[in-house]
């Protein structure tokens, strides 16, 4: 390694990161839906044992909550990736203007 300083970002690259850390987002989402509508019938494990579907209750509701709070942290990322990338590109072509009208950086 020489000289080098700084570094080199790529604002499509982070863009695509971003479309990806949707589709996560989605197919999370789609797993909550999933979980939210699944409910254990009262008599599923028969008459001595009527209690367990309440108590599997809020493992349930918790699983729910856990996987609406990852969607929700996911879309907040990929909003983030976003705002990023459009910063970094912003900050590119203020920079190349301003080299291109001769004043420099």
């Amino acid at each position: 390694m020489g000289d080098e300083s700084g570094f080199e970002v790529q604002g499509d690259a982070i863009m695509r990161h971003a479309s990806t850390v949707d589709d996560v987002a989605e197919q999370v989402a789609q797993g909550r839906s999933a979980a939210s509508s699944v409910v254990i019938g009262r008599d599923a494990y028969g008459f001595l044992c009527q209690l367990i579907p309440s108590l599997l209750d809020p493992i349930q509701d918790a699983t729910v909550n856990a996987l609406q709070e990852a969607t929700d942290s996911l879309q907040r990322a990929s909003d983030d990736l976003r705002a990023t990338a459009r910063e970094y590109n912003a900050s590119d072509e203020r920079t190349a203007g301003a080299f291109r009208n001769g004043s420099g950086p």
